[in-house]
């Protein structure tokens, strides 16, 4: 896939750092919060080991860091992001490694979701819920309240982590439909963006 045409933000950071984010807009799962398609992708593309995206941008020494998920925007819509931390080099090659990850993605395609990789992430999340790091009391409640209009009041405090309901037909949706080059949005920061972001 060569990389063509896409919406690009240059941004020049206050400090020096070299990061790429990739958005797509998706749908709004929360009256199915349940089957949590987003986490189950998310999982894959943010996977740190050995095959993962990351493992391969290190390698060529194009990343140090990449992480990937959902972020809530507004009712109806949400993002899917895969945030980069580039080297030097991986600053000059951004549209290869953007080319890196929808080759991954494309093998995601190929692939039929995997009940046992859904366990994992269910066991994961649920992990992550019982060991999650204390708030602010202050912090806590505002999230709370949020969580509110979201999740039944008996999975207010769990409602994100849950995954229930294996849903492979969403997973497929986001894939072939949402995180697609033309539905994407690139933000590239760098000091050395100075003389084009205006």
């Amino acid at each position: 896939m060569p990389v063509t045409h896409m919406t690009i933000c240059y941004i020049v950071p206050v400090k020096e750092y070299r990061h790429l984010a990739i958005h797509w807009v998706i749908p709004d799962h929360k009256n199915i919060y349940y089957c949590n398609p987003e986490s189950y992708l998310s999982h894959l593309i943010g996977h740190e080991g050995d095959g993962s995206i990351l493992s391969y941008l290190k390698k060529s020494g194009l990343a140090i860091e990449l992480v990937s998920g959902e972020r809530n925007s507004a009712p109806g819509f949400n993002f899917f992001t895969v945030d980069v931390e580039l080297t030097i080099e991986g600053l000059n090659r951004w549209k290869q490694v953007i080319y890196i990850i929808y080759q991954y993605i494309a093998m995601l395609r190929k692939d039929e979701p995997k009940e046992w990789i859904f366990d994992e992430c269910k066991n994961f999340n649920s992990m992550n819920f019982q060991f999650r790091e204390k708030e602010r009391p202050d912090d806590f409640v505002s999230s709370l309240a949020g969580r509110m209009r979201d999740y039944p009041l008996v999975e207010c405090l769990s409602g994100e982590y849950e995954m229930r309901e294996f849903r492979p037909d969403l997973i497929k949706e986001l894939l072939n439909e949402y995180l697609i080059p033309s539905r994407m949005r690139v933000f590239l920061a760098s000091k050395e963006f100075t003389s084009i972001a205006t």
